[in-house]
């Protein structure tokens, strides 16, 4: 359907909220039930009477649609992130940006390379300079970072910056020369804390296994292992913040 409407609507390609989903990225809940289409190019300011639900986004020239994804003609990704500026906050975009440039698990997502790198995310900001939306995209360029698995791990990330905490490492590795040592999502090293998010997926027998036995290593090598799940999500992570606090402040 994209494809058909990006040619019949003119020199077009799919963009910002939609290529955003076409991506597989994560988008705010507000656009979840919506149906619009969102295109980016030359052509009429809107999809016209027959087209109620598109947006175009007028380029003063032509946008490269050579870029392809799933046979379709979309925004590049990191242009994309200078894109969704005009609609999402700068958490919002953090997320999206730590998504774009995290190490993609090859069996699972059938590619082993992120989709850009925070270099090139910096690129695409520079590059639309004049959109609505950029300067929110280059703050949240300075936010993003490659480690954060889930959008959950990002925002426990920006809540603990906020607070005024030292920034944790990512994917921390408890024996960091060892490619078999256990990983936590973030944590201190010096301090010896790891921090772990449990999303839906933890919850499974097998997974809890592995989380057990990761936690234990841990433990054992003497670190303090902190676990949050969807209800320190839901609160803004303040309690895990004031709980770093105490132990990073003695």
């Amino acid at each position: 359907m994209l494809h058909a409407l990006c040619r019949r609507t003119g020199k077009v390609r799919v963009s910002h909220i939609s290529a955003a989903r076409l991506y597989g990225l994560p988008i705010p809940q507000r656009f979840h039930d919506e149906d619009t289409v969102y295109l980016a190019g030359s052509g009429p300011s809107h999809g016209g009477a027959e087209d109620p639900q598109v947006i175009l986004h007028r380029r003063q020239q032509v946008p490269d649609c050579s870029h392809l994804f799933q046979g379709v003609p979309v925004t590049p990704p990191a242009e994309l992130f200078a894109e969704l500026g005009r609609y999402l906050h700068v958490p919002e975009l953090v997320v999206v940006g730590d998504q774009l440039v995290r190490i993609p698990r090859a069996r699972f997502e059938g590619r082993d390379q992120p989709w850009c790198t925070v270099e090139d995310l910096g690129a695409g900001a520079r590059a639309g300079r004049f959109r609505t939306g950029v300067l929110r995209a280059r703050k949240a360029q300075d936010m993003v970072r490659v480690g954060s698995d889930s959008p959950a791990e990002t925002y426990m990330r920006l809540a603990i910056v906020h607070a005024g905490l030292p920034e944790p490492e990512l994917q921390i590795r408890l024996h960091p020369q060892d490619r078999y040592s256990p990983v936590g999502d973030a944590g201190y090293r010096k301090a010896k804390i790891v921090l772990q998010y449990e999303g839906a997926h933890h919850y499974t027998a097998a997974q809890q296994a592995r989380d057990q036995r990761r936690n234990a290593a841990f433990e054992a090598a003497g670190w303090r292992v902190i676990l949050m799940n969807c209800v320190d999500y839901q609160e803004g992570f303040r309690a895990v913040t004031r709980r770093l606090y105490r132990l990073l402040n003695g």
